[in-house]
């Protein structure tokens, strides 16, 4: 079982997610630094500005569709095995993009290692308003990952709305 991550990024650079010229390096770049695979990719760039990008990979895919006149972009990334180089691209796009809102939803993520437990931690203390994931993924956290109350009481709250 993999993970899905979908989120909206708001206030992103309109000038990053404009042309598809400017939008495909970065992408590329992401997705090869993050473990994935790509198998083809597809870009349409509408007028007068934003893209559509659509990543077909070995692992399943990775989406992105931006509205620069609003500084707003939506992705999706979802992987059929192995959570790491999902989680990765996610934290590469958040660095990248650096938008000052983000709402996001993590499905799966069953069987998380260490790595990708540490760096699902990391993305779950960045500011959100939504986290989709199930209660029983903290049995997979490391020891070494500070759990608080306040993370369990939200993960315990997904877990009702999703559960």
């Amino acid at each position: 079982m993999g993970i899905y991550i979908i989120a909206e990024f708001r206030g992103v650079n309109p000038r990053k997610i404009s042309r598809v010229e400017d939008l495909r390096v970065v992408l590329d770049r992401i997705v090869a630094k993050s473990g994935l695979h790509v198998i083809s990719s597809s870009f349409h760039q509408f007028e007068p500005h934003g893209v559509s990008a659509i990543y077909l990979l070995s692992e399943s895919h990775l989406s992105v569709h931006t509205w620069p006149k609003y500084g707003y972009m939506v992705l999706d990334i979802f992987t059929c095995e192995g959570d790491g180089p999902a989680l990765k691209a996610f934290k590469l796009l958040l660095e990248e993009f650096q938008p000052k809102s983000v709402k996001k939803c993590l499905l799966g993520g069953m069987f998380l290692g260490k790595l990708e437990a540490r760096i699902l931690y990391e993305l779950c203390c960045f500011e959100t308003n939504l986290l989709a994931i199930p209660v029983s993924c903290l049995q997979s956290f490391p020891a070494e990952i500070p759990l608080n109350r306040h993370t369990f009481v939200q993960f315990q709250q997904t877990e009702r709305v999703f559960g």
